[in-house]
Protein backbone atom coordinates (compact mmCIF):
# COMPACT_ATOMS: atom_id res chain seq x y z
CA UNK A 1 0.00 0.00 0.00
CA UNK A 2 1.03 3.64 -0.78
CA UNK A 3 1.16 6.37 2.08
CA UNK A 4 -1.72 8.07 0.78
CA UNK A 5 -3.85 4.64 0.91
CA UNK A 6 -2.57 4.18 4.06
CA UNK A 7 -3.32 8.18 5.58
CA UNK A 8 -6.68 7.98 3.98
CA UNK A 9 -8.19 4.59 5.93
CA UNK A 10 -6.57 5.81 8.77
CA UNK A 11 -8.84 6.53 12.04
CA UNK A 12 -6.68 8.81 13.23
CA UNK A 13 -6.97 10.46 9.80
CA UNK A 14 -10.80 10.75 9.56
CA UNK A 15 -10.76 12.37 13.03
CA UNK A 16 -8.39 14.65 12.19
CA UNK A 17 -10.42 15.49 8.85
CA UNK A 18 -13.62 15.33 10.93
CA UNK A 19 -12.33 17.64 13.65
CA UNK A 20 -10.64 20.43 11.03
CA UNK A 21 -14.50 20.40 9.80
CA UNK A 22 -15.87 21.23 12.83
CA UNK A 23 -13.28 23.81 13.35
CA UNK A 24 -14.47 25.46 10.05
CA UNK A 25 -17.91 25.77 10.84
CA UNK A 26 -17.27 26.56 14.33
CA UNK A 27 -15.12 29.81 13.21
CA UNK A 28 -17.78 30.66 10.57
CA UNK A 29 -20.20 30.32 13.34
CA UNK A 30 -18.28 32.93 15.58
CA UNK A 31 -17.90 35.03 12.98
CA UNK A 32 -21.57 35.49 11.76
CA UNK A 33 -22.02 35.70 15.93
CA UNK A 34 -19.32 38.99 15.66
CA UNK A 35 -21.44 40.27 12.63
CA UNK A 36 -24.61 40.00 14.60
CA UNK A 37 -23.25 41.20 17.82
CA UNK A 38 -21.28 44.66 15.84
CA UNK A 39 -25.47 44.99 13.93
CA UNK A 40 -26.78 44.22 17.94
CA UNK A 41 -24.11 47.00 19.36
CA UNK A 42 -25.37 49.72 16.90
CA UNK A 43 -28.90 49.04 16.87
CA UNK A 44 -28.86 48.95 21.03
CA UNK A 45 -26.67 52.37 20.61
CA UNK A 46 -29.22 53.82 18.69
CA UNK A 47 -31.82 52.70 21.25
CA UNK A 48 -29.52 54.01 24.44
CA UNK A 49 -29.44 57.37 22.60
CA UNK A 50 -33.59 57.61 22.15
CA UNK A 51 -34.54 55.53 25.49
CA UNK A 52 -35.54 58.77 27.26
CA UNK A 53 -38.14 59.64 24.66
CA UNK A 54 -38.95 56.34 24.38
CA UNK A 55 -39.47 55.97 28.14
CA UNK A 56 -41.56 59.72 28.05
CA UNK A 57 -43.83 58.04 25.19
CA UNK A 58 -44.31 54.55 26.65
CA UNK A 59 -46.02 55.97 30.00
CA UNK A 60 -48.76 57.18 27.91
CA UNK A 61 -49.57 53.22 27.98
CA UNK A 62 -48.91 52.61 31.95
CA UNK A 63 -52.24 53.16 33.22
CA UNK A 64 -55.04 51.37 32.71
CA UNK A 65 -57.27 54.17 32.11
CA UNK A 66 -55.71 55.57 29.37
CA UNK A 67 -54.98 52.33 27.51
CA UNK A 68 -58.34 51.84 27.46
CA UNK A 69 -59.24 55.60 26.05
CA UNK A 70 -56.13 54.99 23.35
CA UNK A 71 -58.01 51.72 22.28
CA UNK A 72 -61.49 53.35 22.02
CA UNK A 73 -59.80 56.29 19.38
CA UNK A 74 -57.83 53.94 17.34
CA UNK A 75 -61.50 52.48 16.08
CA UNK A 76 -62.21 56.23 15.80
CA UNK A 77 -63.62 59.88 16.84
CA UNK A 78 -65.50 59.15 20.06
CA UNK A 79 -67.29 61.78 22.40
CA UNK A 80 -66.60 62.88 26.19
CA UNK A 81 -69.62 61.28 27.09
CA UNK A 82 -69.24 57.69 25.01
CA UNK A 83 -66.25 57.30 26.59
CA UNK A 84 -67.70 57.54 29.50
CA UNK A 85 -70.43 55.24 29.61
CA UNK A 86 -68.29 52.51 27.53
CA UNK A 87 -65.22 52.93 30.38
CA UNK A 88 -67.72 53.14 33.32
CA UNK A 89 -65.94 55.82 34.36
CA UNK A 90 -66.57 59.32 35.77
CA UNK A 91 -65.91 62.29 33.83
CA UNK A 92 -63.33 63.95 36.20
CA UNK A 93 -61.48 60.54 35.83
CA UNK A 94 -62.24 60.42 32.35
CA UNK A 95 -61.16 63.89 31.78
CA UNK A 96 -57.91 64.37 33.71
CA UNK A 97 -56.28 61.18 31.46
CA UNK A 98 -57.60 63.26 28.03
CA UNK A 99 -56.02 66.04 29.45
CA UNK A 100 -52.67 63.97 29.34
CA UNK A 101 -53.05 62.74 26.17
CA UNK A 102 -53.77 66.21 24.92
CA UNK A 103 -50.70 67.53 26.50
CA UNK A 104 -48.57 65.03 24.61
CA UNK A 105 -50.01 65.58 21.64
CA UNK A 106 -51.57 61.95 21.11
CA UNK A 107 -54.98 62.85 20.48
CA UNK A 108 -56.91 66.15 18.73
CA UNK A 109 -60.28 67.46 19.88
CA UNK A 110 -63.29 68.81 18.14
CA UNK A 111 -66.12 71.16 19.75
CA UNK A 112 -69.41 70.54 18.13
CA UNK A 113 -72.22 72.36 20.57
CA UNK A 114 -71.68 71.48 24.11
CA UNK A 115 -69.89 67.54 23.05
CA UNK A 116 -66.17 67.68 22.92
CA UNK A 117 -64.93 64.78 20.33
CA UNK A 118 -61.63 62.96 20.64
CA UNK A 119 -59.61 62.04 17.61
CA UNK A 120 -55.84 59.45 18.13
CA UNK A 121 -54.26 61.37 15.99
CA UNK A 122 -50.37 59.25 17.12
CA UNK A 123 -49.48 56.63 14.16
CA UNK A 124 -47.06 56.00 16.65
CA UNK A 125 -49.48 55.65 19.42
CA UNK A 126 -51.59 53.24 17.33
CA UNK A 127 -48.70 51.14 16.59
CA UNK A 128 -48.10 49.99 20.17
CA UNK A 129 -52.00 49.41 20.29
CA UNK A 130 -51.60 46.85 17.86
CA UNK A 131 -48.67 45.37 19.42
CA UNK A 132 -50.45 45.38 23.13
CA UNK A 133 -53.31 44.03 21.66
CA UNK A 134 -51.39 41.17 19.85
CA UNK A 135 -49.57 40.25 22.47
CA UNK A 136 -52.43 40.04 25.26
CA UNK A 137 -55.92 39.84 23.32
CA UNK A 138 -56.04 38.55 19.63
CA UNK A 139 -55.75 34.66 20.36
CA UNK A 140 -58.07 35.08 23.72
CA UNK A 141 -57.25 37.37 26.56
CA UNK A 142 -54.25 36.19 28.94
CA UNK A 143 -56.21 37.74 31.47
CA UNK A 144 -60.24 37.11 31.72
CA UNK A 145 -60.05 41.09 32.97
CA UNK A 146 -58.20 42.47 29.32
CA UNK A 147 -58.79 46.03 29.46
CA UNK A 148 -58.59 46.46 25.76
CA UNK A 149 -61.14 42.73 24.83
CA UNK A 150 -63.17 44.41 27.15
CA UNK A 151 -63.18 47.78 25.71
CA UNK A 152 -63.88 46.43 22.19
CA UNK A 153 -66.45 43.72 23.01
CA UNK A 154 -68.38 46.80 24.48
CA UNK A 155 -67.62 48.97 21.28
CA UNK A 156 -69.14 46.02 18.78
CA UNK A 157 -72.16 45.64 21.03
Amino acid sequence: MTQATVNATDPRTKVARRDAAREAVGRRQAAARARRAVATSLETSTLIGSSSAACQFLKLFSNETRLQILALLAEGEKAVHEMESLLGIRQPALSQQLAYLRAERIVTTRREGKSIYYTLTSGQARSVLDVVYKMFCQDGCRETNCAMQRVRHDADA
